[in-house]
């Protein structure tokens, strides 16, 4: 392309500087143009660019510098909860349809920063964040718990009360959701308390797992106890 412009005429005389602006000129109003047949143009992309999103979004609610061993000084609070929108997309638009000559030094620098930082993200393990798997797996876990109720409804007390006071009469109109809950100790057969033992397993799980979540949210869990029980 530099070439072609400088072999016209109306540019024999203009300097390096000149020749360059034209060119990034040029490069912007083609793409401009075909901007919607290059960027995120296809559902895979679509896809990575949520993948990564959701991710750092579960990341953000318990990552903190010291699991990067990121020393204290270099902790910037505006760039740690950044969740740059369609990271992906970017980051290959770029790849594709910049000038290589332009992709040097500086620039090429913090572009593989951020493609490492991408893969960073979406690999992710226990390992990368010098704790054991389990515990990344929990914390996960207790992060999409804590996305889903802030989707779901109100992050407020008594907005959660109001969804508890909710689930609390759909329960109570499905009995057979606690099968034992009427039951004498002394009537139940080896097989049901059995059963009775992995449910008291799983509601523990679940119970610790929302206990978490609601922390996540600066949500006190006697507080919220307390506003249901009023109701």
């Amino acid at each position: 392309m530099e070439a072609a412009i400088r072999g016209h005429p109306l540019w024999a005389d203009a300097t390096h500087q000149e020749i360059d602006h034209a060119e990034q000129g040029l490069e912007k109003y083609i793409m401009t143009k075909l901007f919607d047949r290059t960027f995120a143009a296809s559902p895979e992309d679509a896809a990575a660019d949520a993948e990564v999103s959701d991710k750092i979004a579960l990341l953000q609610r318990f990552v903190r510098p010291h699991h990067l061993d990121i020393p204290k000084v270099l902790n910037n609070e505006a760039s740690w909860l950044a969740n740059p929108p369609q990271l992906h997309s970017n980051l290959k638009f770029v790849q594709l349809f910049r000038r290589e000559t332009k992709l040097v030094s500086e620039v090429e620098y913090y572009l593989t920063n951020l493609i490492s930082a991408k893969m960073f993200i979406i690999n992710v393990n226990g390992q990368s964040l010098s704790m054991e798997e389990s515990e990344f797996q929990k914390h996960m876990e207790s992060a999409k718990l804590g996305t889903q109720m802030s989707v779901a409804g109100p992050s407020s007390p008594q907005g959660l009360a109001t969804s508890t006071r909710g689930l609390q009469k759909q329960i109570d109109a499905e009995g057979s959701r606690f099968p034992f809950m009427d039951s004498e100790t002394e009537n139940l057969t080896p097989a049901e308390l059995k059963q009775l033992h992995g449910l008291y397993r799983k509601t523990v799980t679940r119970y610790a797992l929302l206990s978490k979540a609601l922390r996540k949210l600066s949500i006190d869990e006697d507080q919220l106890l307390a506003s249901v029980d009023d109701s």
